[in-house]
């Protein structure tokens, strides 16, 4: 399979991670999850709204005929 880049883009988003003294509740990323949510949708494809996991955040996102993950 070939991967065909789409967009590509810096940032310059706070640190949105969640932490208290006992460690790491939620990773940072949801910002940049969120956009990436938004570049997609305006390429036309179908995208879930950004979920959090022990991985971080990630989406689903696919066209009509095929589906994809992104973490």
């Amino acid at each position: 399979m070939r991967i065909l880049p789409l967009a590509e883009f810096t940032s310059d988003f706070p640190e949105d991670g969640v932490e208290d003294k006992d460690g790491v509740l939620q990773f940072g990323g949801r910002a940049v999850t969120e956009t990436i949510v938004d570049i997609l949708k305006g390429f036309g494809f179908r995208v879930s709204p950004p979920e959090f996991d022990e991985h971080g955040w990630g989406l689903i996102s696919g066209r009509p005929s095929a589906g994809s993950g992104v973490r």
